[in-house]
């Protein structure tokens, strides 16, 4: 399998993803939460690697059902754990504000967009099943 387009993929994205939040983290109120917002990029970069991976080993199952279930449970995964570390976080450090939010979610989202389209790829390029 050539993983070349996904790698080159992903490396874009987290560019992107860097610069925004590098641009981000210069304001003043973004300035205390710059090791969360970095953070980010390495969790969404890793479960978007994982992902990847389990769509890969997945698409050749004979359950056509499976692979969309995959998908399903893998970003409601996601959604869960990015949901819990912001109540967490909140919970534990109680920082003086919230927009620690804003570049943790512009993360999600860019990288939810190249996830998107890359399981999009993964799933077209499934073998047909004979009847």
């Amino acid at each position: 399998m050539n993983h070349t387009p996904f790698i080159k993929g992903l490396l874009i994205t987290s560019v992107i993803a860097f610069v925004i939040s590098y641009a981000l983290s210069l304001l003043p109120q973004e300035a205390p939460f710059q090791k969360i917002i970095f953070g980010s990029i390495v969790f969404f970069a890793v479960f978007t690697i994982f992902q990847y991976l389990v769509g890969q080993r997945v698409t050749d199952h004979p359950n056509k059902g499976l692979y969309i279930g995959m998908v399903q449970l893998l970003s409601g995964v996601k959604i869960t754990i990015t949901i819990a570390f912001v109540v967490i976080f909140m919970k534990v450090a109680e920082p003086e504000n919230t927009w620690f939010v804003l570049p943790f979610l512009l993360n999600y989202a860019i990288f939810t967009v190249f996830e998107t389209a890359t399981l999009m790829r993964v799933g077209n390029k499934r073998p047909k099943l004979k009847k």
